[in-house]
C-alpha cells in the first residue's frame, strides 16, 4: 500500500474573544498531541512534574508527534505535530527562525525558569496550547533581530536558553515579562483599537507622517527629529520617533506589535520613575508608556 506522508501543522489555539470582559479564552482541539509522558531521564521527568502541577506542556524539540491514519481511499498517511511560530491563521508567514537546544543542563535552566519566572507571571486564561525552548530565536527577513519570545497559533517560542546561566535577576525577569506580553497581545489588539490608535498617534506625530511603522527609516528621515545617518542603517535614537528601539540592525521602524509588546513590557517591569529617568527629555517614550500603563491596570496586570 502506497504510503502518502503529510506534514501536518495542528492549528490549535483559535481564541475566542469576549469584547464585554475583555479577556481572551482559548479553546484547543486534539490536546493529545500536547500530552507529556513521564521518563527516567532527568530533563524530560521534570518537565513531566511541571505538567502534572500546571498542566502546561513544555518541548524542546519541535517535532513532537506522529500519528498514521487511514485516509478515504484506504491509503496510509502521517500526522506530524510541528511547533513553528510562523504559523498563522493566514498561513506561514517565515518571518521566524530559532536554534534548538542540545545542551540538557541548560534546558534544564530552562525548565526552572518558566516554572518559577514565568508561570507565576501568566494570567489565567492568557497561556499558549504550548511553550518551545530554544537556544536562540531570530526575526529573519533581510536582516537578523533576537528576541526572547514570540508567539504562534500552536505555540510560544521562548529563546536565550543557552544564555541562562549568565543572565541576571532582572534580564530574567525582563524574559518572563516578555513571554507574558506575547500572549497579552492579542487581547490587547482587539479589545483596545480606539486606545492603541492614539498610542500609534503619538509617533505619528513626532515624525508628522500617517504611518512609520515596518518601514525603512532612509525613506522618511526628514521626518525624524533630529535624524543621524550612520555606516549600516541609522544612529538616530529611536526615542526621538517615539520608539524603544529600533529593527533590522537599526535599518527599519519597528511592527505596531513589536512597539506595544516593548512598552508593555516596561510597564510590566513595574519601575515606573526608573522608565521616567532614563526617558527623560523624550515626551513620546513617556506619554506612550503612561498609555500602555493604563491598558495593563484595566487588564489587573498593574496598580
Amino acid at each position: 500500500m502506497r504510503k502518502v506522508i503529510f506534514i501536518w501543522m495542528l492549528c490549535c489555539g483559535l481564541a475566542a474573544c469576549n469584547r464585554e470582559d475583555k479577556e481572551t479564552h482559548a479553546s484547543f482541539k486534539d490536546m493529545e498531541w500536547f500530552v507529556v509522558e513521564d521518563s527516567d531521564d532527568e530533563l524530560d521527568h521534570l518537565i513531566y512534574e511541571f505538567y502534572v502541577s500546571t498542566g502546561i506542556p513544555l518541548f524542546y524539540t519541535d517535532t513532537i508527534r506522529s500519528r498514521t491514519e487511514i485516509n478515504e481511499w484506504g491509503r496510509e498517511y502521517t500526522l506530524y505535530q510541528i511547533l513553528n511560530p510562523n504559523y498563522m491563521i493566514e498561513g506561514m508567514a517565515n518571518l521566524w527562525t530559532f536554534k534548538k537546544s542540545e545542551d540538557r543542563e541548560k534546558l534544564k535552566k530552562g525548565v526552572e525558569f518558566f516554572r518559577d519566572q514565568v508561570y507565576p507571571k501568566l494570567p489565567e486564561g492568557y497561556r499558549s496550547p504550548c511553550y518551545l525552548l530554544v537556544d536562540k530565536l531570530y526575526q529573519k527577513e533581510f536582516y537578523q533581530d533576537e528576541v526572547g519570545a514570540r508567539k504562534g497559533l500552536n505555540t510560544t517560542v521562548i529563546g536565550k536558553i543557552s544564555e541562562m546561566d549568565e543572565m541576571s535577576e532582572e534580564d530574567q525577569k525582563r524574559l518572563a515579562w516578555e513571554v507574558v506580553a506575547e500572549e497579552l497581545y492579542d487581547t490587547i489588539s482587539v479589545n483596545y483599537e480606539k486606545e492603541l490608535d492614539a498610542f500609534f498617534q503619538v509617533s505619528f506625530l513626532l515624525c508628522n507622517k500617517k504611518d512609520v511603522y515596518s518601514d525603512l527609516i532612509t525613506k522618511f528621515k526628514n521626518n525624524i527629529p533630529n535624524y543621524k545617518a550612520a555606516v549600516h542603517g541609522s544612529a538616530t535614537d529611536p526615542r526621538e520617533a517615539g520608539f524603544l528601539r529600533w529593527w533590522q540592525s537599526n535599518w527599519y521602524t519597528p511592527e505596531y506589535k513589536d512597539d506595544v509588546c516593548g512598552y508593555l513590557i516596561e510597564v510590566l517591569l513595574g519601575d515606573d520613575d526608573g522608565f521616567a529617568t532614563r526617558n527623560a527629555g523624550f515626551s513620546g517614550c513617556l506619554k506612550k508608556y503612561d498609555m500602555m500603563k493604563d491598558i495593563a491596570i484595566e487588564l489587573g496586570l498593574r496598580n
